[in-house]
């Protein structure tokens, strides 16, 4: 599952003129696929302190954008995910199988691959946009 996540991410971000110029594909990729994954996790885990009645994600102290320890404390919490998506996923070796293994996808499986990955981000930010209003 989180290997289509990859593939779609760097299939749709490849199709961008100006990422393709720049040569930041792969790295425009791996940071969309961790803030995703990064966005479920932390759903997860304020559904369950809501649950227990306790505020998980509200001990993580994150200032605005200028303050540097912000930064620091979304860096040490956004890094497993970019650590294990780049082994897993985006080095070259296993990125260049996963681009094979797809190329050979019939147009039907290319539609729904590319509408399933549109309604998971729909759906993940949907979901954050529920749960921090409530």
């Amino acid at each position: 599952m989180f290997c289509e996540i990859a593939y779609w991410t760097y299939y749709l971000c490849s199709k961008n003129k100006y990422l393709v110029r720049e040569g930041t594909v792969t790295f425009v990729s791996l940071m969309f696929t961790s803030i995703h994954e990064y966005t479920n996790i932390a759903c997860i885990i304020q559904l369950v302190g809501y649950y227990f009645g306790y505020n998980i994600l509200g001990c993580i102290k994150i200032g605005s954008r200028y303050d540097p320890s912000s930064w620091f404390i979304g860096l040490i919490l956004i890094s497993p995910f970019l650590w294990f998506n780049y082994k897993r996923y985006f080095n070259i070796v296993k990125l260049n199988k996963t681009i094979e293994r797809y190329a050979s996808m019939s147009r039907g499986r290319h539609i729904a691959g590319i509408l399933c990955y549109t309604i998971y981000v729909i759906l993940t930010y949907y979901i954050l946009y529920l749960i921090a209003s409530s």
